[in-house]
């Protein structure tokens, strides 16, 4: 599973003020609760994508990210934040970094990943509301000099992929394994 919006610069346009960033944030976040909400613990836990993964495996995935996000906006170490090896986030190879967060948190219990996700997505929001337009401006480099001394790219571009891109992108997969699972009469839900 190719996920590279959550660590890279991949939006074209992002908003430039914190209100249009948490309007998108809380727009697309509204969309994947509402998904949730709409789901039984059988259609989280129970059906698979191509990949194997669950759509309690893409909501453990989405609270990571988010973690990673709120340690790059503090300057704290990310792979730290993701709970991967550090040799490991800093090959960079995302296929990789997700293979092992699905296989860390593919144990847990929906209710806990369920908890974590929305406690993280609280934190997340309270983080990008504490920013100003300028520090969305700033580049990634500001944030995390040492990981990427020379990365430019305004850090509002990594927040959009870590925030309503990723939520919009994972609640696709989310529809789309539902979607698969047969009903109680043998059909195919529709969601």
């Amino acid at each position: 599973m190719e996920d590279m919006g959550n660590d890279a610069a991949v939006s074209g346009a992002p908003p430039t003020t914190t209100d249009a960033v948490l309007a998108e944030l809380d727009r697309a976040w509204a969309e994947l609760e509402d998904t949730i909400n709409r789901l039984d613990a059988a259609a989280l836990t129970g059906p698979t994508d191509a990949a194997g993964w669950t759509a309690k495996d893409h909501l453990a995935h989405l609270a990571a990210w988010e973690r990673s996000l709120i340690a790059l906006l503090a300057g704290e170490d990310r792979a730290a934040a993701l709970g991967v090896d550090p040799a490991l986030y800093a090959r960079g190879d995302i296929d990789a970094i997700n293979a092992a967060l699905r296989t860390q948190h593919a144990v847990r219990p929906l209710a806990e990943v369920l908890g974590d996700l929305r406690e993280t997505h609280e934190r997340t929001r309270a983080t990008v509301a504490a920013l100003s337009a300028g520090d969305l401006a700033l580049p990634y480099a500001h944030y995390q000099p040492r990981e990427r001394p020379d990365e430019t790219a305004a850090v509002v571009h990594w927040v959009a992929g870590d925030t309503y891109e990723h939520y919009r992108e994972h609640r696709g997969w989310i529809m789309a394994i539902v979607a698969r699972q047969p009903t109680a009469d043998g059909a195919r839900a529709a969601r």
